[in-house]
């Protein structure tokens, strides 16, 4: 309750529109007393003041929101938002995380994986924690690319296969035609 008093009061002492007014905007959402007032100030700074540094941060929060709520469509348009407008953003390897989990829970594998493999490539090796958990939903993901490289390795060797047998059968078209071409060039002769 006394972290929500210093907080409206920093708003109401402070500039609208400033940066200051929208860390405290920020600061008002992270110890609200609900997720409604939360997500009314999570939503206001990242359509309001979407050019803001805390604006990636809050469209994170409100999927992360949306994800708890069960409401995983917002949750995926809230984490899209935050590729498109934040792409080198810091809050990119956790989003590219929460994206990929959302799609795995949606059994949407192929997406979820390259969303994952994203939050690997950025994520910093001291954030160990994000790290574990990003490895943890790549499991499937490996499974998947075993069976995908499976599958790959018994079509080039199907190809291999028909291939060889192609080839064999022409040559032994060929022998077949020379043979024949032979037998009646030898017929010819002898009828000479």
């Amino acid at each position: 309750a006394a972290g929500r008093a210093l907080v409206d009061s920093v708003l109401g002492a402070t500039k609208e529109g400033s940066p200051a007014y929208v860390d405290a905007l920020f600061a008002r959402a992270a110890v609200a007393e609900s997720a409604d007032a939360a997500r009314k100030d999570y939503l206001r700074i990242a359509v309001d003041y979407s050019s803001s540094p805390r604006a990636e941060d809050a469209l994170l929060r409100l999927a992360q929101m949306e994800i708890a709520r069960g409401d995983r469509a917002a949750a995926t348009q809230y984490l899209e938002r935050l590729a498109l407008e934040h792409p080198d953003g810091a809050s990119r390897a956790q989003g590219a995380y929460w994206l990929g989990r959302v799609l795995v829970d949606e059994g949407a594998l192929a997406p979820a994986c390259a969303s994952l493999a994203e939050a690997r490539s950025r994520v910093a090796p001291a954030d160990v924690e994000l790290v574990n958990q990003i490895a943890y939903y790549l499991r499937p993901c490996a499974a998947m690319q075993r069976a995908a490289d499976s599958v790959r390795a018994d079509s080039i060797e199907k190809v291999k296969r028909a291939a060889r047998a192609d080839s064999i059968a022409r040559a032994d078209s060929i022998m077949k035609d020379e043979a024949a071409a032979k037998a009646q060039e030898q017929a010819s002769r002898s009828n000479d």
